[in-house]
Order: C-alpha cells, then sequence, then structure tokens
C-alpha cells in the first residue's frame, strides 16, 4: 500500500502545481503571427514575469545554452579557464548592477527564473548580453531617426530603427513581440528576445515611442521604466536624465504626432536634441562635441570617417536634402539599405506613435508586417495630466506698505497683501521682505524662499545684510501660515494625515503662483536691474524656487537643502514619512497625482544650461540624498557643495554657505573679475624674512624661511582645500629651526603639523590639528 500511496501524493503536487501554473496563464498567451513569435503579459510584476518565464521556459534555455554558453563563451574563450573566468565576470558585473534596477523589475526577474526554471543570476547574466557585446568589441549598428509630420506625405511623426550587433546569427529569427499591460503603469509592446524583461525598442499607449543607440552598458531596465511609466514626452526625458547611469548611450524619444528628442548621456552629463528641420538622427557616436570627446576609447586606433556610424550619418545628411515630401514606404525602404542594412541587423521597426502602430520586417515572410496597439489593449483610456504650466500666474498685485527701516547700509521694506483666489491655508496673506543697498541704482536682487516654517532673523536676515554691504538687493517672501507658524501648531495637529499632507502641497503651490506675482512687481517697480536677478530657496522653498526657474527665464539658481522627486520625497523624508504610512491606498493614490504636477523633476532639463550653484548637507534626513543627487543629475551636474551636518544642523556651516553665495552672485550677476584662483606670491619683509604662496582652486603651498645671524627658520605645507567639496580643508606642514642658545644643549627643533581647518563664520575658521616635534642635540 505504500508505493500506491507515495504516487498518489506525488501525483495532488504535480496537479497542485500544474494548476497553479494555469491559473498565472489565464490571460496570457503565446502565438505564432506571420514568422513572429507574439506574447501577451498581464499581472502584477512577478505575475508578469512567471507568465514569461513559463510561456518561453524553452526559447529562453536555448539561448542561454546555445547562445551565450556556446556562440559567445565558446567562440571568444576557447580555453575551459578563460569561460570560466569570463562567465564569472558575466555574473559578478550582472549582480552589481542590482542597486541600478527598480524593485518591481527585480520581482518581474524572480518571477521569469521561477516560470523558466533557470536561476535569478542567471537571469540578470541575460540582460547583459549587450555588455558582453561591448566586452568583446564588436561592431555595433544602430540607428535611429525620427521625422516630424510636416516633412512627410501623410502628415504623420515617424520613428525608423535598425538594431544590429555582432553576431547576429543565432538571435535573428528568435525576435518575440510582446505585449504587456501591467498592473501599475502603462500598456506597451516591446520587440526583443526570450528571457529579456528590459525594452530596447518599444512603443506605448500614450503614443511614446523609444528605441537606443548603445555604447557601453546595456540600457534595457532604464527603456523600460520610462515606456511603462510615461504619459509624455517630458516625463521620459525626466526619467532618464534623474537616473544614475553606468555609462554612455543616446536614446531617440517620439510623442505621437507632437514631440520628439534625442538625449545623449554619459555618466554624469547628458545633451538634449529636438527637432529643428522637422527631423532627428542617432548613430553609434555622439553628435554632441562636447560629449565627442568620451568617446576617444571607443576608436583608439579608428578614425571615425571609417566607421559605418559615420557613413550611415553622411548617408541621413544626403537623403533629407530632397525638397519633396516622404512617405513611409520610402522610409521601409530606406531601412533595408546599405549603409543602414548589415548582416548584423537584427531588428527593423518603423514606429507611427500617433496611430499606435508599427511595422516591423520579417526574416521568413521576407516582408514588413503591421500591427496595432489597439488590437491588444482594448479599452484603454489615458488619464489625464496636468502640466506645470496650469501653476503659471501674473497677477497684478498691489501690496500694501506696512514700514521701511533704514540701517547704515540698507533699507529695509516690508509689504503685505491678500491673494485673489482661495487656498487651504489658514492665514492667506502674503508678506514681502525687500532689502536694497544705498546708494546704487537698479541694484542685482537675489529672490529668495524660505524653509517650511517662513523667513528667521538668523538665516534670511543676516544672509540680507552680509549681501546688501556688498551691492546686492534682496527680497525674501512668506504666507502667513509661514510668518505665524507657532500659533498654528494645534492646528496642524488636529489635521488627518490626508489634510495634513495637502496642506504643505498647497503651500508649495501657493508659493509658486505669489512667488510670479512678486517677481513681476519687483520689475515693474523698476528699482532692481531686471536682467540680473537670482532665484534661490532653502529646504522647502528650494524646491519652488527650482519650480519657479522653469516657468520663467531666469538664468541664475540658488538650490540651498534642496532636491527633487516628489514622491520619493514624502515616502522616505523624516517630516513626511510616517504621515504618508497612515494613508490609505486610495489617499496615497490621489496624493501622488497631486504632487506629480509640480515635480522638480519634469522640466529640470530646461536647466540644463542655466548657471546653478547647489549646497546640500551629506547626512540630510529631510529632503533624501537621493533626491538632490537626481535634480543634480536632470540640470546637468551643476556646482554642488556639500555640507558635514544634518538639516537641522547645516546652519553650524551658515559662514561657509554665505561666502559661496557671494561668490557666486559676484560671478554671474555683477561679471566681476574675481581674483585669479591660481597666483603666486613673493614676498620678502626684510633681507633675512621671505615668504612664497601658490595658491590654487583646490591646493595651496606655503613656503617660509628666515635666515639670521642667531636664528635659522625653514617651513614647507601644503593645503588641499574644500575636500570633496565640503567645507573642510586639509593640511600639513613641515617645521625647522635651528639658533644658537647658550643656555640648553640644543642645535634645533624638527615639527610636524597635521591639521583639519572648516569655516564657523563667515570671516573665522577654525583650525584642529596635531603637532610632532623632535629635538636636535
Amino acid at each position: 500500500m505504500r508505493i500506491p500511496f507515495l504516487f498518489f501524493i506525488f501525483f495532488i503536487l504535480n496537479f497542485s502545481s500544474y494548476t497553479n501554473s494555469f491559473s498565472f496563464l489565464k490571460k496570457a498567451y503565446k502565438k505564432t503571427q506571420n514568422g513572429f513569435t507574439i506574447v501577451y503579459l498581464e499581472g502584477d510584476s512577478f505575475q508578469i514575469g512567471y507568465e514569461h518565464g513559463y510561456l518561453l521556459r524553452k526559447e529562453i534555455k536555448d539561448i542561454y545554452k546555445n547562445y551565450l554558453l556556446n556562440t559567445l563563451l565558446k567562440k571568444y574563450a576557447p580555453s575551459p579557464l578563460k569561460r570560466f573566468l569570463l562567465w564569472n565576470y558575466f555574473k559578478f558585473k550582472a549582480l552589481s548592477y542590482q542597486k541600478y534596477i527598480p524593485e518591481y523589475l527585480k520581482e518581474e526577474l524572480r518571477g521569469i527564473a521561477k516560470g523558466s526554471g533557470l536561476s535569478y543570476s542567471t537571469i540578470l547574466v541575460m540582460h547583459t548580453f549587450l555588455d558582453t557585446m561591448s566586452l568583446l568589441r564588436k561592431s555595433k549598428h544602430c540607428t535611429n531617426f525620427i521625422f516630424m509630420p510636416s516633412f512627410t506625405s501623410e502628415n504623420k511623426l515617424y520613428h525608423g530603427r535598425d538594431l544590429g550587433f555582432y553576431p547576429p546569427d543565432d538571435l535573428k529569427n528568435k525576435l518575440v513581440i510582446f505585449f504587456i499591460k501591467p498592473k501599475k503603469g502603462i500598456p506597451f509592446v516591446s520587440v526583443s528576445w526570450p528571457g529579456l524583461c528590459g525594452v530596447l525598442s518599444g512603443m506605448n499607449m500614450e503614443g511614446i515611442s523609444i528605441s537606443e543607440s548603445k555604447k557601453g552598458v546595456p540600457v534595457m531596465f532604464l527603456l523600460r521604466d520610462v515606456i511603462q511609466n510615461s504619459q509624455n514626452l517630458n516625463g521620459a526625458i525626466k526619467r532618464i536624465i534623474s537616473q544614475r547611469r553606468i555609462c554612455g548611450y543616446t536614446i531617440t524619444l517620439a510623442q505621437k504626432n507632437d514631440e520628439a528628442a534625442t538625449v545623449e548621456v554619459t555618466s554624469t552629463r547628458y545633451k538634449l536634441f529636438f527637432p529643428k528641420k522637422n527631423y532627428l538622427i542617432s548613430v553609434n557616436h555622439y553628435l554632441s562635441p562636447e560629449l565627442f570627446k568620451a568617446m576617444k576609447p571607443v576608436y583608439p586606433h579608428t578614425k571615425l570617417e571609417d566607421t559605418t556610424s559615420y557613413k550611415r550619418l553622411k548617408k541621413f545628411e544626403e537623403f533629407i536634402k530632397r525638397e519633396e515630401k516622404i512617405s513611409y514606404k520610402e522610409l521601409l525602404s530606406l531601412l533595408r539599405k546599405k549603409p543602414f542594412y548589415s548582416s548584423h541587423l537584427l531588428q527593423s521597426i518603423l514606429f507611427t506613435p500617433q496611430d499606435k502602430e508599427f511595422f516591423i520586417f520579417s526574416e521568413k515572410e521576407k516582408g514588413w508586417i503591421k500591427f496595432s496597439l489597439k488590437d491588444f489593449f482594448k479599452g484603454y483610456r489615458r488619464k489625464k495630466e496636468i502640466p506645470l504650466s496650469s501653476l503659471k500666474s501674473e497677477e497684478i498685485i498691489v501690496p500694501y506698505f506696512v514700514k521701511e527701516i533704514e540701517t547704515q547700509y540698507y533699507k529695509k521694506q516690508i509689504y503685505t497683501y491678500l491673494p485673489p483666489y482661495e487656498n487651504r491655508l489658514p492665514d492667506k496673506s502674503v508678506w514681502i521682505y525687500l532689502y536694497l543697498p544705498k546708494n546704487i541704482k537698479l541694484p542685482p536682487l537675489l529672490f529668495f524662499l524660505p524653509h517650511s516654517q517662513g523667513v528667521s532673523g538668523y538665516i534670511e536676515e543676516n544672509l540680507a545684510k552680509f549681501l546688501t554691504e556688498n551691492g546686492f538687493a534682496f527680497l525674501a517672501l512668506e504666507t502667513g501660515f509661514q510668518k505665524y507658524h507657532r500659533q498654528y501648531r494645534k492646528f496642524r495637529r488636529n489635521l488627518s494625515a490626508i489634510d495634513l499632507v495637502f496642506l504643505y502641497t498647497d503651500l508649495i503651490k501657493e508659493l509658486l503662483k505669489e512667488s510670479q506675482n512678486i517677481l513681476f512687481w519687483i520689475k515693474k517697480k523698476g528699482i532692481i536691474d531686471k536682467k540680473r536677478i537670482c532665484i534661490g530657496g532653502l529646504s522647502l522653498g528650494s524646491i519652488v524656487a527650482s519650480l519657479l526657474m522653469e516657468l520663467t527665464d531666469i538664468k541664475y539658481g540658488l538650490f540651498i537643502l534642496g532636491g527633487a522627486d516628489l514622491k520619493y520625497m514624502f515616502s522616505n523624508s523624516k517630516v513626511f514619512k510616517n504621515i504618508t504610512k497612515q494613508l490609505k491606498k486610495k489617499e496615497k493614490e490621489k496624493l501622488w497625482e497631486e504632487i506629480k504636477i509640480f515635480d522638480p523633476l519634469n522640466y529640470a532639463y530646461q536647466l540644463k544650461n542655466r548657471e546653478i550653484l547647489m549646497i546640500n548637507a551629506l547626512f540630510d534626513r529631510y529632503i533624501p540624498r537621493k533626491c538632490t543627487e537626481k535634480l543634480w543629475l536632470a540640470c546637468g551636474c551643476p556646482i554642488i557643495y556639500w555640507l558635514l551636518s544634518g538639516h537641522l544642523t547645516s546652519f553650524f556651516s551658515l559662514g561657509f554657505v554665505e561666502n559661496k553665495i557671494l561668490l557666486f552672485l559676484k560671478e554671474n550677476l555683477k561679471k566681476e573679475k574675481l581674483p585669479s584662483a591660481k597666483k603666486l606670491q613673493i614676498k620678502a619683509s626684510t633681507e633675512e624674512k621671505a615668504h612664497l604662496h601658490y595658491e590654487g582652486e583646490k591646493v595651496k603651498v606655503i613656503a617660509e624661511g628666515k635666515h639670521s645671524s642667531y636664528e635659522k627658520k625653514l617651513k614647507l605645507g601644503v593645503e588641499i582645500k574644500e575636500i570633496f567639496n565640503t567645507p573642510l580643508s586639509l593640511g600639513i606642514a613641515f617645521k625647522g629651526r635651528w639658533e644658537k642658545d647658550l643656555r640648553y644643549d640644543l642645535k634645533g627643533k624638527l615639527m610636524q603639523d597635521i591639521y583639519l581647518k572648516f569655516w564657523a563664520t563667515r570671516l573665522t575658521t577654525v583650525k584642529l590639528g596635531l603637532s610632532f616635534y623632535k629635538y636636535i642635540r
């Protein structure tokens, strides 16, 4: 009886496993159409991954064994030892990419591993096969172009895409067209291979098409994140430029019939191209001269003119010289002609984002096949998105003059008024503090927005006095809710979690609107120089300042303790973390929709070519460091200084901050030629003494000496200033002294000093160090 019983248990377990798999595949399916494998997936991240792995388990294992292990490893690493080392290197590199992969995509990878029967690390390695191509230094053959409607005979935007790399033989006939409907996000199509959840070529139901021209590390995860979560071109650009990048690549984007862009990125820099002449082109080298310098290692022994990338660019430039409009049939033909076509080609696609359709060339059918996203995602409704321009305001305000205070260096004027529209703030008044330097006509202005608790005497008042002494006007504003924040403590405590969060989102919107109105008012008043204005902000004010710059043409910005990506900030900030945890699911969704409108990341690319100074705290828990880094990347990596403090303790570095602000304003608003950072000073006060100082931007070298009949001195030192862009300086000095002293049996003394120096106030530095000495007898 034991054997039948064990057989019964085995049958039940297998049936249970089968039914679980079947329940996952209720809506997912796989079919063959016109020579292509079509796979439809739907559900949450793990479910989509499991469906993917289960439906394509044979194909995934085939690519793993026959392509990765045989074609790549055996062909390019003949010996077993080399194959072992190369495979483990790929595995190590794949695991190192995990920190760059969003959590929901990690879940999908786990689902693919579970469904296919392969390990998670193997699936990760499969996602780095493009990196393998770069390592083997085989040719890449990617071309992307966009023609705007005015250039095409059908009056439609077309996005063409050729993808190729070496060796293509084992991948050319294994393409899969994935139609994916995620539980969270926008349905999309991706043309890829079995086992890959990332995107190389795709389009979503919002009419965003995307493709890349690769130069190093795979960007499949980034493109997948963009295509699944972007409703418009600005949202797509935001996600690309604000992400931590490992290497360089070029991404081509199109949106329905309206807009298109090419984003060239390195690990820290980026360049945006918009269609100026009704077209865009990207190949395998940067078109930006600035970024092309970063590609010198790619062409160490080859001239750019000899590459296929250059030849394709020149062929395209010849093609667009035509005067007549181009049809989609001519574009299909262009994608299959040399030099665009090559034996390395794996994908040829033409997207029409307006119709949510695409043409793809079938190697089996030897012709173009048309697909429509509407056939797979029926009933999709687009969510309405409110643009930042909805918060634009130029209301004519008439502030009431309260009083004026006059001192030796400045005049302080205070104004107040009530906004003409309603908001949720308990005190709707707005207060303006204007500091004007004496005896200066039309001074440059720092327009400053304070933190959530308004203008303080220690920060804004001190900064205003310091700047007016140096010839700058200063304007700060606050709402009545900020001015009397202590009186509203009980009011805030009695609010529900959702009402409290929305109170602060309303404060951001109110400050943004009133900032525009006051900026319009101060320009019209004619007491400051309209062309020399800098917008600055602290903490919450910094968020508003970055939004204000995006809505205006002000060229100079100053962001102190600021950041972006408000969803992450509200979820992880010490201030809002516990509050957002109390929110219900629908309340959270409502909040995310609300803050999406005024997230600084949305249009931060507009600030790339403007002069910006960022000062942030290294251990800030109120504005997480990740939020700061995202804004920094999106703004094109401007100058940034890190204070060795938290958010609240950063006021100890106020002197350092004020000095940096003054230098920034002098350099940009006054266009003053600051003292050269590199200077050599030689001074001999008497015949016996000599001082030699060399001061660079980051290093200071000191040599001093004295020679007399009774004493000889020598000092050699070096000081590294602002280590890692912090207020700290590190120095070391060697001193020697020789003298004739009959009282002691000593010939001299040798000393060594090691010290740290930091700013205490704007005029004072504190030095902490150790001294070591030795007497010479």
